[in-house]
């Protein structure tokens, strides 16, 4: 069994690197852009893993995102960890594994993170929706939603107008109406 201690991370030029052929890891362009900006702040913080078996020379394993980062980003070389997996299957089941086998979320420890740091990290608030859901609780009291519409003599809003409330965007529209919708998911 190999240890740590024969771990050695080079520097490989960015030419002999290859993205793994038919990663089915996607990459949008908000996660691209999230992950330069990163490499930027923080560097290199991660190698890339690549595998060396004769005929799977250069081929990523790990980190396919950052490749494709770091070609965009025209950088010259790029921290490396070199591995030899000769046999095709194994070497899948490790490009899969990379992925997926990235542990869980303490949310109770994630909620002591402010909120802006944790969505700067990458978190969809979608995500974070939970954490904190059960300290919103709310109580009943006397509003009375039929008396407050019949105040309404005449609307102020008007159909298709779009508002930003803090980081929240709302619009006044017919949701079944795409045009509408985009325009809303756009602003």
């Amino acid at each position: 069994m190999k240890t740590t201690e024969d771990i050695k991370i080079e520097y490989v030029d960015i030419n002999l690197l290859k993205p793994f052929p038919g990663n089915p890891r996607d990459f949008d362009q908000k996660g691209k852009s999230d992950l330069k900006q990163s490499l930027r702040q923080y560097g290199w913080t991660s190698p890339l893993l690549i595998n060396m078996a004769p005929g799977r020379e250069y081929i990523t394993l790990s980190g396919n995102m950052r490749l494709e980062c770091a070609i965009e980003m025209k950088l010259k070389e790029v921290p490396c960890v070199k591995v030899v997996i000769d046999d095709p299957e194994k070497e899948r089941n490790l490009l899969l594994r990379m992925n997926v086998l990235n542990g869980s979320w303490n949310m109770e420890l994630l909620r002591d993170f402010d909120i802006e740091t944790v969505l700067a990290a990458g978190f969809k608030e979608f995500e974070l929706a939970g954490i904190w859901d059960d300290s919103l609780e709310t109580s009943e009291d006397d509003f009375d939603v039929e008396k407050e519409l019949e105040k309404i003599k005449v609307p102020k809003t008007k159909p298709g107008e779009i508002y930003a409330l803090g980081n929240h965007i709302i619009g006044c529209g017919d949701s079944t109406d795409a045009k509408f919708v985009k325009e809303v998911l756009n602003a």
